[in-house]
């Protein structure tokens, strides 16, 4: 949108006229949902925190042990730093007496149980985990709780015991006992008179006035407020006769008992309303008028049982009832098998669930065998978290309450530190601390972040898994499970799921879906009236909307008939009986897959693949918005919350790359928005944020102060739009080849920002140390004019590909075999200090050793080199050159620093290969020996903890002796006093006391242990230093590049052809990129041409409006402007009086083209498009001519020409290329491995192999697949042959055939070798 002279201007054209931008539900908030709100708790309406934590271990307690009672006090919170937060249980430990039949507190203490340390959510809705970034991942699971059968219509029920609550048919069973569950209902002391109420149509007759009428019970009415009696009254029920009963014929449901004892009527009778049965036995019956032949056998089948007073014998007892464990999951479960859309229970199994179980397998006799059994749950980090915690201390309880029923304790049990209960529970946050470690470092619920792009990263939080604990696995995971079932509509995207064995098992959000507590997946809906839709929107799970008519959004008002979704199929139903109706067509996909134009012209399976590449897109340098767009690009920007959006109306007063000032005059006040600095990402892209205000600008709420790498113009950009053709060009765009132009090259349109960290260690060897130089004379200048004194690269300076970083030395381990001497250094090298510097020389003591078998020309005089290096990096008399560069002075001659730089061996770290051009942003030197900075506070830090628990232990026995706090300065620690139990509480914190300084000290000593000791402690190097330098790196792309459209259209860059080479059209303007036509028939992909049609009308429009531009800065006559009025309000028809400001803002952004959206699916583009090229003059058969860029000639056939946005893929030829001289093997197969990060080989696969059969070259395809690959015995005479001169290529066996014969073996196939 944009806001110009008061007024919004849509800037994008919508093609079936929606409006754009609209304001739907959006998942902000789903990961501090599922995890802060669940640990930390949250408010709701009525300002009450509830949190699951609290809630779970809640039910623990109270426990009993001997005459203590542990209860529940708090779950303590405290931030330990910025990013990590420590949870602790405190427990009220009261002790009770009885004295005279009395029971009073005697003593009540204080407990603190350390429970566990979990990192805190950041702003980005990641964790931080040993420094590194990690997005925690949502689990689609099956709720356990309530489970049903389709097949047996058994429904199974989990219990607190372990043991599960079974119904099936009308019988019921909890572990080895089963029963009715009418006979379990009478036993649970429910009245049959009110069960029958529930399942039947009774009525009550009574014989007034000598007709039997009908008698009801009715609330009053009457307005009692200010009366005596209060509103009890209101509660009280008025009987009314109303009519009279036409049946003589009646069924009885209730029992007639005489005055004697005797059953007169029994329940089920059939009887005749008369005046002898009113006068002889009673005057008022229970009946049902209902005439089926179940509902009679099923009285008198009741009616016998009670008779026979059989019904009050039950197995199944109110005990096994309160076992059951529904949770809210399972109640929304067990309301749907049972229809019962009413809200009672909650999470307990009641008297009326089973009433309506009985009724519907009893009395109705209904097939449950529809009821949707595939819908899943979210499960969060933070219940998983809760899980955890709640297990291992219900494990440690119940142990104790374990072990006091199999024996009782003989003396009083003494609550201290040996008790058992307290020893477990002070010390259950080991185990808890550990499976926590577990969980956010190596389980697949807490992934390393993916911030390729903002769009990566907002998918990557909406991801869903169905993977873990708990769910299924690859193995077991058959295509119905991996199938879209129908209640993932508008919930869970039908497309968005990875490539290979795991698709279908991760989802993804739709782009409108959030997640309650719960873990129910909600969507939004408007509330549609008699065929009207509101703008009331509602939030509802699929439970909530299942017996809700539900049409599909933008439905035309015109037919009278609407599609809609109903009790999981689809009916078409009349428009006015439309209960519901989704926000927009969006809703339905994820934020990936709204980003792709002509969605419905496209096959899925490629619109899978082009959802993926979206999140693989590196952000531009420049970014460009799409021309042609879905309309959802500003949604889904302001769903990642990257970009700075004002908060309220106001005018930018000031603005600088670190924040922006903004006056809000409303509020009189000034705000400052701070933008954040340039960071790295888990992908070595760069995130940055840039202001795009001016000062003076005024800004109203809700507009972009500030964008992202990731967006233009508010709306998510992620790519450039290219001029493309459609054409077959010598044979270098075969197959998924793409031709670039180098015009795009030096625009610097795929030029991308990207920040590298490089490392290197100075090391303590067996042989010496080394030392850092910038005097490396194997090195040419060149290389290292960028190093400093101390041989480190400056920070700012701008290198490039092959210079010196780092320059490092080291002494060789290997000796001068050739002169016949050896000369052991690396053990007699010491230091010493003279003045400032620190010099290399041979101990006095063995220089006569070490020299004494060397003549006289092989002597070396090793003082002459202390003047040259240096092993703490510090370099001495540094002189400027005249070449510019700078050197060191030379003590000793020409052959002396010959000798020398023989002894040396150059280790520099250097720029990697693949980068032309880079700055150094940032150089770190760690030193783990100096003690300054080297313990990262941790001793300020333990002394605090200390001071805090000293405080804390005092206050408390300060309360316990009735004492001022400074009264006990003065006394000697423990504190003592003459009453026992006060003295055994005193004991108890001292315990509890020195327990807690005993960690403190143990989390000192494991801290300098690790900066003590080395990675390795087998190993007996030492890191003297470790350099660690940010490389600021602009990268633009190159030949081996990936680059891809929306479309799931990708290739690879096979040729950069020059600007004047490059096809062009009749206006001399040259192609930018060119594909190859083959590829669209068979991949299905329609969507690419008709984006590039669209894209030659925004393109052919925007020329209009840049020829009017570039006339009007050439003549400066503003009638040009009048004439330009009309094509402006031809696109924009709401704007009046124009202005000339208003005009050529309009005119600077329609230049580059004309933006339109297009509707995902169901879109008549053939009216559209023949519209626009009407209008623009362009054939109908949408090609144009095109001319050789190298001839000059016109091409055979006319091309399709027009505009498609185009991506720079997170493949780039520099991350990948590499050679393999040496390298590892695997183990098994013994072939090279693959992969940059392990010196991989290069793959010769099944095509590869054809390719090289077909060009004949079969000696280098035998020495590939042989000597380079699994054929030891010919790879270790190769060896041999080079080593001494004598190249001989003979080929014997395989490993990887050797491997395949074994497991033939194991399978007992023989195999035998037949020579002819």
């Amino acid at each position: 949108m944009w806001w110009v002279e008061g007024k919004y201007l849509k800037d994008r054209i919508s093609l079936d006229g929606t409006i754009d931008g609209m304001s739907v539900l959006n998942q902000r908030g789903v990961q501090e949902r599922l995890y802060n709100n669940v640990l930390w708790g949250y408010y709701n309406d009525k300002g009450i925190k509830i949190s699951k934590l609290e809630l779970n271990i809640r039910g623990l307690f109270p426990l009993d042990i001997g005459h203590w009672r542990l209860e529940y006090g708090k779950v303590d919170i405290c931030v330990l730093s910025r990013t990590t937060n420590v949870f602790g249980l405190i427990l009220d430990v009261v002790q009770y007496l009885i004295d005279k039949k009395i029971t009073f507190i005697s003593q009540r203490l204080e407990l603190s149980i350390p429970l566990v340390a979990l990192p805190s959510l950041s702003e980005d809705n990641s964790v931080l985990v040993d420094g590194i970034k990690k997005t925690l991942v949502m689990q689609l699971i099956r709720d356990i709780t309530v489970m049903f059968d389709r097949d047996t219509g058994e429904i199974n029920m989990v219990t607190r015991s372990l043991k599960r609550l079974e119904i099936q048919g009308s019988r019921i069973k909890y572990g080895n006992c089963e029963s009715d569950i009418f006979v379990t209902l009478l036993f649970l002391k429910s009245k049959y008179s009110h069960i029958l109420k529930n399942i039947l149509e009774l009525q009550q007759l009574v014989y007034f006035s000598g007709r039997w009428r009908k008698l009801n019970w009715t609330t009053s009415d009457l307005n009692i407020n200010g009366s005596k009696y209060g509103q009890r009254r209101l509660f009280r029920q008025t009987k009314t006769m109303t009519g009279c009963c036409c049946k003589n014929k009646i069924t009885s449901a209730c029992f007639v008992i005489d005055r004697s004892g005797n059953t007169v009527i029994n329940m089920g009778d059939e009887l005749d309303l008369d005046t002898n049965l009113a006068l002889k036995h009673v005057s008022v019956l229970r009946i049902t008028e209902t005439s089926k032949s179940s509902v009679l056998k099923l009285l008198k089948g009741i009616g016998r049982l009670i008779n026979s007073n059989s019904c009050w014998r039950s197995d199944i007892g109110s005990d096994n009832i309160k076992d059951v464990d529904l949770t809210l999951n399972g109640r929304y479960f067990l309301n749907d098998i049972t229809c019962n859309n009413q809200d009672f229970g909650l999470d307990l199994l009641t008297k009326k669930d089973l009433i309506s179980i009985w009724n519907r397998y009893v009395i109705e006799r209904i097939n449950l065998r529809p009821i949707n059994c595939d819908v899943k749950v979210i499960k969060g980090s933070g219940d998983y978290l809760v899980d955890v915690i709640y297990s291992s201390l219900s494990n440690v309880l119940n142990l104790w309450v374990a072990k006091q029923s199999l024996e009782q304790p003989r003396e009083p049990i003494m609550f201290d530190s040996d008790n058992v209960v307290i020893k477990g529970l002070l010390e259950v946050n080991v185990g808890i601390q550990k499976r926590v470690n577990k969980y956010f470092n190596s389980s697949d619920l807490c992934q390393y972040s993916d911030q390729v792009n903002s769009l990566s990263r907002l998918s990557h939080e909406n991801k869903l898994t169905c993977l873990g604990e708990g769910g299924l696995t690859q193995q077991n995971a058959d295509n119905y499970a991996r199938d879209t079932k129908i209640w993932h509509y508008g919930k869970i995207c039908p497309i968005e799921s990875p490539e290979g064995q795991n698709i279908g098992l991760i989802l993804s959000l739709a782009f409108c879906s959030n997640v309650d507590v719960n873990g129910h997946i909600i969507t939004g809906y408007f509330k549609t009236y008699n065929g009207l839709i509101s703008n009331n929107v509602v939030y509802l799970n699929y439970y909530e909307c299942k017996c809700l008519k539900v049409s599909l959004p933008h439905w035309n008002d015109l037919s009278k008939q609407v599609l809609c979704l109903y009790q999981d199929t689809t009916v078409v139903v009349d428009k006015r009986s439309v209960d519901l109706t989704l926000i927009s067509e969006a809703q339905v996909f994820s934020s990936a897959v709204c980003l792709i134009p002509f969605l419905g012209h496209n096959d899925p399976t490629r619109a899978l693949m082009a959802a993926n590449m979206l999140k693989q897109a590196i952000p531009l340098l420049k970014p460009q918005v799409p021309l042609i767009g879905t309309g959802e690009e500003y949604n889904v920007m302001r769903s990642t919350r990257d970009n700075v959006i004002a908060s309220d109306d106001g005018m930018v007063v000031s603005v600088d790359s670190s924040r922006v000032l903004v006056y809000e005059p409303k509020k009189r006040r000034h705000r400052v928005y701070i933008l954040s600095v340039i960071k790295k990402t888990n992908q070595e892209t760069c995130q940055r944020i840039r202001a795009v205000v001016n000062p003076g600008q005024m800004v109203r709420s809700g507009d972009v102060i500030a964008e992202c790498q990731s967006s233009c113009d508010g709306e998510m950009s992620l790519g450039a739009n290219l001029l493309v053709a459609f054409m077959c060009w010598h044979g270098y765009n075969f197959e998924d080849s793409v031709i670039l132009s180098e015009n795009v090259i030096n625009k610097g349109i795929f030029k991308s920002l990207h920040i590298i960290d490089l490392e290197t260690t100075v090391m303590k060897t067996e042989h010496g140390d080394e030392w850092l130089s910038a005097d490396i004379n194997e090195i040419p200048m060149k290389y290292r004019k960028h190093l400093d004194s101390n041989g480190v690269v400056k920070e700012g300076s701008t290198v490039q590909e092959g210079d010196v970083l780092v320059g490092k030395l080291i002494l060789k381990n290997n000796r001068q075999e050739d002169k016949g001497v050896f000369l052991d250094v690396g053990k007699d090298i010491e230091r010493i200090k003279q003045g400032n510097n620190k010099i290399i020389r041979i101990s006095e003591d063995d220089r006569s050793d070490q020299l004494s078998g060397l003549d006289g020309k092989q002597g070396v005089d090793v003082g002459k080199w202390s003047n040259k290096s240096d092993v703490s990096g510090l370099i001495s008399n540094i002189n400027d050159d005249d070449d510019g560069g700078y050197g060191v002075d030379s003590v000793g001659g020409d052959g002396d620093n010959e000798t020398f730089n023989d002894l040396l061996s150059n280790v520099s770290l250097r720029v990697p290969n693949g980068i032309d051009s880079a700055t150094v942003m940032e150089v770190k030197r760690v030193r783990p020996n100096e003690e300054e900075g080297g313990y990262d506070g941790a001793y300020e830090e333990c002394l605090f903890h200390f001071n805090m628990i000293t405080k804390k232990y005092i206050r408390r026995c300060t309360s316990l002796l009735q004492r001022n706090v400074t009264d006990c300065f003065s006394i000697k620690l423990p504190f003592t006093s003459e009453d026992k139990y006060i003295r055994n509480a005193l004991s108890f914190l001292f315990k509890h006391y020195l327990n807690h300084i005993h960690k403190i000290e143990d989390i000192l000593l494991e801290k300098m242990t690790k900066r003590l000791v080395t990675a390795n402690p087998d190993d007996e190097s030492k890191v003297l230093e470790v350099i660690k330098i940010k490389l600021f790196v602009k990268r633009s792309i190159k030949v081996g590049d990936k680059v891809c459209g929306r479309h799931g259209n990708k290739g690879v860059i096979s040729r950069i052809v020059p600007k004047e080479d490059m096809p062009f059209m009749a206006d001399g303007t040259p192609i930018d990129i060119i594909l190859n036509p083959l590829g669209i028939p068979s991949r299905m992909n329609i969507g690419q041409i008709l984006e590039t049609n669209f894209g030659l009308v925004s393109y052919k429009l925007g020329l209009e409006f840049k020829d009017v531009l570039n006339m009007y800065n050439k003549t400066n006559d503003d009638r040009i402007l009048k004439r330009v009025i009309p094509k402006l309000t031809e696109l924009y028809p709401n704007i009046n009086n124009l202005t000339k400001d208003m005009i050529l803002i309009l005119l600077a952004e329609l230049s580059q083209g004309v933006k339109i959206s297009c509707p995902l699916v169901k879109f008549p583009f053939e009216s559209c498009l023949k519209d626009f090229n009407n209008r623009l003059l362009i054939k109908t058969n949408d090609k144009i001519q095109l001319y050789d860029g190298m001839t000059g000639l016109p091409l055979k056939d006319k091309t399709t020409v027009g505009i498609i946005y185009m991506f720079k893929l997170n493949h780039l030829i520099d991350d990948k290329l590499h050679a393999r001289s040496i390298g590892p093997y695997s183990i098994v197969t013994q072939q090279p491995l693959k992969g940059k990060s392990h010196k991989g080989g290069q793959r010769l696969g099944e095509m590869e192999v054809w390719a090289l059969q077909s060009y004949g070259v079969s000696y280098f395809l035998r020495e590939s697949i042989t000597v380079r690959c699994d054929d030891m015995l010919a790879r270790n005479e190769i060896r041999d042959g080079i080593m001494h001169g004598d190249l001989r290529c003979k080929t014997y066996h395989n490993e990887g055939i050797l491997v395949v014969i074994k497991e033939l073996f194991a399978m007992c196939i023989d195999i035998k070798l037949k020579t002819e």
